[in-house]
């Protein structure tokens, strides 16, 4: 259920982006949303088990509403290390889903008697017609060492905890758990666009994820579900 929602996500992405690239670069755009699919599917799953009546079958055997949610978490975690697995090989643009950074593309310039976009070598007149001319090299992209293993280790991280959360939240008690990751997510988002930026080291991005992971595996092994 996780991989066929994430490739509901790459086909969304694909018809939504600005066309003309690979799909390669599609999927490699919506990696970041491996963890939410596999807590989305992961609460759907405990969910109707829970209103099936399932779940209340297996505790009246003495069976722990963790043992009885952990395959479906641990199904989840194993989709986001092979996410993560893939994420460890990307390089160059594919990385920009996680560290995005001010492209220099589409620059487009009052110059002279019309328009022109330097660094894609087009010049557009007043009177709308076209011409080509030699393109400019663009700015370096300020390069940080180890972005694509922080990519994957906090991909691995937030696809166990994320899950996590969404397991005990099928019960009771949503709203402070779902906040706290929101806000622990919030804070990688803007770690990663310190790093894109060249403020902070890659892998800082990484420790709200396991601040949060910390804190959804000792909420999940607690006693009151």
């Amino acid at each position: 259920m996780g991989a066929l929602l994430f490739v509901v996500a790459c086909v969304v992405s694909g018809a939504t982006d600005e066309g003309s690239i690979a799909w390669s670069l599609r999927v490699a755009r919506t990696a970041p949303l491996v963890p939410i699919c596999g807590a989305v599917v992961t609460f759907l799953a405990l969910r109707r088990a829970e209103r099936r009546g399932e779940m209340l079958a297996l505790e009246s055997v003495g069976t722990s509403p963790a043992r009885i949610a952990a395959c479906a978490v641990m199904a989840a975690a194993a989709l986001a290390v092979i996410a993560a697995l893939c994420v460890a090989s990307f390089r160059g643009p594919a990385l920009e889903s996680f560290f995005p950074h001010a492209s220099a593309h589409g620059d487009v310039r009052a110059d002279g008697d019309g328009f022109v976009d330097p660094y894609r070598g087009v010049r557009i007149a007043h009177d709308g017609e076209l011409a080509r001319e030699k393109k400019i090299a663009q700015p370096d992209v300020p390069e940080a060492p180890g972005r694509a293993l922080s990519a994957a280790f906090l991909t691995a991280l937030l696809g166990v905890a994320l899950p996590l959360v969404a397991a005990r939240g099928v019960r009771r008690d949503r709203a402070k758990p779902m906040a706290i990751a929101g806000v622990m997510c919030a804070f990688c988002i803007l770690l990663a666009q310190a790093t894109a930026a060249g403020r902070s080291p890659a892998a800082l991005v990484c420790v709200p994820a396991a601040l949060l992971l910390v804190y959804a595996s000792v909420r999940y092994r607690s006693a009151a579900w």
